[in-house]
């Protein structure tokens, strides 16, 4: 889904940030290593979509966490 048909939704793009962030919470916990790369795989391109303005930062930490975590765990 890219932000032209987020953007054409009846949320907004703080709502929809938010509820981004929510769904990625348990993800980045997985205890599924394919799950957490999964999530990251998506994470990553959303926030491209989204670029720097409209990015949370929950969503920039989730990411990096991930990765690091990734890292750590293989």
């Amino acid at each position: 889904m890219t932000w032209r048909a987020i953007s054409a939704s009846p949320y907004s793009r703080e709502v929809f940030v938010e509820l981004a962030g929510e769904i990625f919470d348990p993800l980045v916990s997985d205890v599924s290593f394919q799950v957490r790369i999964a999530a990251l795989e998506k994470l990553g391109p959303l926030i491209a979509e989204l670029g720097r303005d409209h990015t949370s930062e929950a969503l920039v930490d989730h990411f990096v966490s991930m990765a690091r975590r990734c890292r750590l765990t293989r």
